[in-house]
């Protein structure tokens, strides 16, 4: 089953032709540059391999970013990946992680108790497919069950004065 879907989605072997096309893109390459101007170090841990990773960041307009994708760290809830670019050489006291899962939640959770050294704020985002319908508010409140310290319905929601704020 997993071999079927990889095929349908990433396409012909290497050529990333697939759905994965199709994808809609959550946030463009003018996001992170407001971020790079503040600043502000950001960075991806994804469940998704490498290859499919790096396809769908370079679709965005970004190469060569912090990554640590499937294969690379533990799985979360496990934060290793999330801990890697935590201390990847940058000053940073404070880490925002933003997901759309409970797995993502926990993940943040679980590096604030590895790493008690920083403030590790877990960001919830509402999935495009629960935007406007009946279960979004359900959603809200398992992430917010979950662990979230705050829940967005958009990536862009996630500003640089929203984070200020929080």
């Amino acid at each position: 089953m997993v071999e079927y879907f990889q095929r349908r989605y990433l396409g012909a072997p290497e050529q990333l032709n697939g759905y994965i096309q199709d994808e809609p893109l959550l946030v463009d390459l003018n996001y992170f540059e407001q971020l790079d101007q503040e600043k502000i170090f950001w960075g991806f841990v994804s469940g998704a391999s490498r290859l499919s990773a790096e396809h769908v960041l370079a679709r965005v307009g970004l190469r060569q970013v912090p990554l640590v994708a499937m294969g690379e760290a533990a799985e979360k809830p496990d934060p290793e990946g999330l801990l890697q670019l935590a201390r990847s050489g940058h000053s940073i006291e404070r880490v925002f992680y933003a997901g759309d899962t409970v797995a993502d939640i926990q993940t943040t959770l679980n590096a604030q108790a590895q790493d008690p050294g920083r403030d590790y704020v877990a960001i919830g985002v509402i999935p495009p497919h629960l935007w406007e319908s009946e279960r979004e508010s359900d959603y809200i409140t398992t992430l917010k069950a979950a662990g979230a310290h705050v829940v967005v319905e958009r990536m862009t929601d996630i500003t640089v004065d929203f984070l200020r704020e929080i």
